[in-house]
Parts: structure tokens; C-alpha cells; sequence
């Protein structure tokens, strides 16, 4: 008997550990460390099997995203010169004076380490979280700290706490898609047409691959990805000129990462100007053309697309790209005062 348990224990340790459903590449890297073979499952069917030394990151992604990789071309057409947003000396809780300009069409990386600013700003832009100071321009018109003041000027936010604050998590997915702006679908009276919401989201809904294909499902029954998703589709069906991502593909699958980078690729050919923050320099690399780092609430660089690469994007963040020995941060003094 006493065999018998050390078995079983045994069993359930080698399956806690290699046993996994990854969240994305780098995961499947490190938790097929030690297994001798690997199946790979796409909607609920075994589509690969083999020894885990033959599945390596890049064959991983193409297995599950069947060999179409769009992402290759992400940026296929130039920004343009107009200036959409502008950022003037902006100072939050984290932010010391920061500056930069949006132009159109283009896809604006920011880069930094936990406490850098770099998770801050995209609340502080929107007038989610407190600014004391300085100027946020919206093809010259200035925006005052509120989202509501944001949403009119034609921004939108997806936050990186995407069940706190991202969703609504008891709603179904029409009505999660359609709450930023319900005028669409109402008549003169201002009765909401039922038909044509639903319409709407299914075509939306089609548009993202959201699965399963239900207009009733509550928003809490779908998958991360699935949920993300929906996030970023509520904003872009608005046709927003800003949008600002907060860690697009946190805790998201492969499949529905590539997704989301066609739905900011299309965004941007469309007309979008967008703002992507994250943690991920590869991710940043792949998708922007260009880059400002932040270090200590302040822009320390700005990377155009020449010099994009994961690599410089790290050292530029940890502070050892060149010959500075350290950085000087200058107090100043900030009101807690909110503008309006």
C-alpha cells in the first residue's frame, strides 16, 4: 500500500509540473523543459505530436496559428506627418515632466520597468488617474483630466487590469460591446433597436474571432484572450483618433495574440494613432514605429524605427545602454491639485 502512494504521489507531482496549457510562446519554452514528447491541441484537436526538441518557439507559433503569421508586415505604411496628440510636460504621481508627440497613423511604444511611469501613463493620458500638471493636446484642442473629457476628444483606453477595470464582467458580450456609446443603435426617441445592436456586435464579433460566437454569454465565461478581445473591439468599433493599450497581450494565448496585432495593424491603417505601453520588448520591436523608454517618470529615449530592437529597448530601460554612471532626477515641486 505504502508503494502505491509514493506512486501516485509521484504521478501527481510529474503532472503539476509538466503537464500545461501555455499562456503563450515563452511559457511552452520553459514548462517543456525536461518532457520527452509534446501534443499540441487547437480547439479541442490533437493537431501536432512529436519529441519536444523539434518544437521550438517559432515552430509552436505556426502550429497554432496554422502557418499564417500576418504580423510579419505590421508596418507597412509610414506615419504620417500631422500631429494627433501632444503631450506637454505632464506631471502624475510617477510622470516628471514628460513630453512627446503622436503623429497619425502611428504606433507609439512605451517601454520601462514596474514603477517607471511607464504603467502609469496611459491612465494619466485618458484622465483616469490624477494629473497636477501640464498639457494633453488633441489635434490642438486641449483635454482636460476626465475620461469623459477623454472619450469626447476621440480617445480610448484599454487598461493592463482587464477584469477590474477593463469589463464588466456580469454583462453579455452586446452589451459589454456597445456601453461606450449606445447612440448608434437608438432611434430619436431614444429607444435602443435590439435587432440592430445585436446586428452590430455579431458583426464585431465575427470581425475578432470571438469564441464562442454568443451575443448572451456573460463576459466572465470567456477565455482571457477571448475577453481581450471584446476589450479592444469596444474601442475600435468607436473609431477612435488615440488608442492607448496597456499591456495588450497580458495572459493572453498565441492564437489570440496574433489577433490582437492585426487588430492594432488595422487600426492604424485605418486612420488610428496608437499608443501601445508594455512590459514585453520583442513586442515592441514587432509592432511600433518607435519607441520612448521611460525611467524614473522620465523620458530617458526615443527610438526611431531604425534602431528598434528588443535588445537596445532592455538596455535603454535598465539604464546601461551608454556611458552615463547614473540619473539625476530633479525635485520639483507638485501640487496635488486636479486639473480641470
Amino acid at each position: 500500500l505504502n508503494d502505491v502512494v509514493v506512486v501516485l504521489v509521484v504521478i501527481a507531482w510529474c503532472t503539476d509540473r509538466y503537464t500545461h496549457t501555455p499562456s503563450d510562446s515563452k511559457d511552452a519554452e520553459r514548462r517543456t523543459k525536461g518532457c520527452g514528447s509534446s501534443s499540441v491541441l487547437r480547439d479541442g484537436v490533437r493537431i501536432h505530436s512529436g519529441p519536444v526538441v523539434e518544437l521550438d518557439k517559432a515552430r509552436l507559433v505556426e502550429i497554432l496559428t496554422q502557418g499564417q503569421n500576418k504580423v510579419k508586415h505590421i508596418r507597412r505604411r509610414e506615419p504620417g506627418k500631422k500631429v494627433v496628440l501632444e503631450c506637454n510636460s505632464v506631471f502624475s504621481s510617477r510622470l516628471r515632466g514628460v513630453d512627446f508627440k503622436l503623429y497619425q497613423r502611428e504606433i507609439l511604444g512605451v517601454a520601462g520597468l514596474i514603477g517607471s511611469g511607464r504603467d502609469e501613463i496611459g491612465a494619466v493620458l485618458f484622465g483616469a488617474k490624477p494629473r497636477f500638471s501640464g498639457r494633453i493636446l488633441v489635434e490642438k484642442q486641449k483635454v482636460y483630466a476626465h475620461p469623459r473629457e477623454a472619450i469626447q476628444a476621440g480617445i480610448g483606453y484599454v487598461p493592463s487590469d482587464r477584469t477590474g477595470l477593463g469589463l464588466v464582467e456580469r454583462h453579455r458580450l452586446f452589451e459589454h460591446l456597445t456601453l461606450p456609446d449606445i447612440s448608434r443603435n437608438t432611434n430619436r426617441f431614444g429607444h435602443i433597436n435590439r435587432n440592430q445592436e445585436l446586428k452590430d456586435v455579431e458583426s464585431w464579433s465575427k470581425i475578432v474571432d470571438l469564441r464562442p460566437l454568443d451575443l448572451f454569454r456573460r463576459m466572465h465565461k470567456f477565455s482571457g484572450g477571448n475577453q481581450q478581445k471584446a476589450v479592444i473591439a469596444r474601442w475600435i468599433r468607436l473609431q477612435p483618433k488615440v488608442l492607448i493599450l496597456d499591456e495588450p497581450t497580458q495572459g493572453v494565448d498565441i492564437q489570440s495574440r496574433e489577433v490582437i496585432y492585426c487588430l492594432i495593424a488595422e487600426a492604424c491603417q485605418q486612420g488610428a494613432s496608437i499608443i501601445v505601453c508594455s512590459s514585453e520588448a520583442e513586442e515592441l520591436a514587432l509592432l511600433c514605429h518607435r519607441v520612448i523608454v521611460l525611467k524614473a517618470g522620465l523620458k530617458v529615449a526615443d527610438l526611431s524605427v531604425e534602431q528598434l530592437t528588443s535588445e537596445r529597448i532592455e538596455l535603454e530601460a535598465i539604464g546601461t545602454s551608454n556611458r552615463r554612471r547614473g540619473m539625476r532626477v530633479h525635485q520639483h515641486q507638485i501640487t496635488t491639485t486636479v486639473l480641470r
